[in-house]
């Protein structure tokens, strides 16, 4: 048995209209996703006791970096003290970035642009652990490594010097920016 069923155009119409209404709630349903974010805690960093460290190098005289003959001159040790180191805080790798001398690549320039600023004078900066001296470059991401004790205060240890990039140097201030990051091991 069949039945034959007539639809008037009215009934057709809002068929139509039926299905178009709910297509995009069906469609709003499948457009939804999931989102998953991870991550990783470690205890193997420390804090920065200060982010900014500033060392005066002692006064020189031009004389005394002509001398030198592109040696380091006026030498000084300093640290930069870390806290909070954690449990498994037992190395770390210290990269430097700096603006290299244009005389020596392998000096930090003098920054210095007052009108008072030395010239064909730049600072040659060493990583020091132990008796390891790394000089450290200012161009390229130069790394050093230093060993840390886990759970306690730390200091990395550096040095900077002056050094002699001309044969003729003017009297002045000097002035330059080492920029560090540290990646714990």
């Amino acid at each position: 048995m069949s039945i034959k069923m007539k639809l008037t155009q009215s009934e057709v119409s809002l068929v139509a209209l039926t299905i178009v209404l709910v297509a995009p709630v069906a469609i709003a349903a499948d457009s939804s996703g999931t989102i998953t974010v991870s991550g990783r805690v470690i205890d193997n960093t420390c804090e920065l006791v200060n982010a900014d460290t500033p060392v005066t190098l002692d006064t020189v005289s031009a004389v005394s970096l002509i001398n030198a003959r592109k040696n380091d001159v006026a030498t000084k040790d300093f640290s930069v003290g870390l806290k909070n180191c954690g449990a498994h805080a037992t190395k770390v790798d210290i990269t430097v970035t700096g603006t290299a001398d244009s005389e020596n690549y392998n000096a930090f320039k003098n920054e210095d642009t007052s009108n008072s600023a030395a010239t064909g004078v730049a600072m040659d900066f060493y990583s020091v652990s132990g008796t390891e001296i790394t000089q450290i470059k200012p161009v390229g991401g130069e790394k050093a490594s230093q060993s840390l004790t886990a759970d306690a205060d730390n200091k990395l240890n550096f040095r900077a010097a002056y050094v002699g990039t001309r044969h003729t140097i003017t009297a002045g201030s000097f002035k330059s920016v080492v920029k560090f990051t540290l990646d714990y091991e």
